[in-house]
């Protein structure tokens, strides 16, 4: 207390900003299973292991801020959201959490929002589920993207508007390591005569379909159609797979 009686000015900041939640926010994008280190990167740190490299993407799909300090892990890795580096992500931002933040810097170069390191690893297909907000469970077989399974490839949600539920609402990444920080390119477009994600809650599955004739898609940037390969301007149906980036199951690209 001052000489006068009164005491020194108490300065406190407040961040106001709407509590993360189901329907604001997504996980967009895992490294569960990393590409061992490339020889530049043992260059940087010989001691560098695969795990390292792995990360949880987020994407705040709002018009407002959100806070992400009540978010609390119930199955997957651990995580103190209290003391994160960022706890509040801006409309349309993305952030990351990372295993280890110095091998993430080494590999991606890139100015990307880290929220923070967590504890532990994403195992090759496990339950993820955080209070309130986001709760799924990825897989590294059946129907989903293969690539993404110690491949150079992520896994990465097609459109942020579909639910992580469903395998094919996943596909494999096109860039080596994924893209985070930014949505990836993916290796096409699917377009169906009635698209996905556009006036539909969150939550909601693409609609699927039997009949490949009813679909559009984007290939190398041409937008083209018909049942076969050929009608496509493709070789094969492999090669179809290869470079639509979702069809149908069994046709959903690996």
């Amino acid at each position: 207390m001052g000489l006068n009686g009164w005491s020194a000015l108490n300065q406190a900041h407040f961040y106001l900003a709407t509590p993360a939640a189901d329907g604001n926010l997504a996980v967009i994008e895992l490294n569960y299973n990393p590409a061992n280190p490339t020889p530049d990167e043992l260059a940087v740190d010989p001691t560098l292991k695969k795990d390292q490299f792995e990360f949880i993407e987020f994407l705040n799909l709002s018009d407002e801020r959100i806070d992400l300090t009540r978010l609390e892990f119930q199955q997957g890795v651990e995580f103190d959201f209290t003391s994160a580096d960022v706890g509040i992500l801006e409309p349309g931002q993305y952030g990351v959490l990372v295993a280890d933040r110095a091998a993430f810097e080494i590999r991606y170069q890139a100015d990307v929002l880290v929220i923070g390191e967590y504890e532990g690893n994403l195992d090759d297909g496990e339950r993820l589920a955080l209070r309130s907000a986001i709760d799924f469970e990825f897989d590294d077989a059946n129907d989903w993207p293969h690539r993404a399974d110690g491949k150079g490839a992520t896994l990465e949600l097609i459109s942020p508007s579909w639910s992580p539920r469903y395998a094919y609402a996943w596909r494999s990444s096109s860039e080596y390591g994924g893209s985070p920080g930014a949505m990836g390119t993916g290796p096409g477009e699917w377009i169906p005569r009635r698209k996905i994600g556009q006036g539909e809650p969150r939550g909601s599955s693409p609609r699927r379909t039997t009949n490949r004739r009813s679909i559009l898609v984007r290939v190398n940037g041409a937008t083209c159609a018909g049942a076969s390969p050929a009608a496509r301007g493709l070789r094969s149906l492999r090669e179809t797979t290869a470079w639509v980036s979702c069809l149908d199951p069994p046709y959903a690209s690996k």
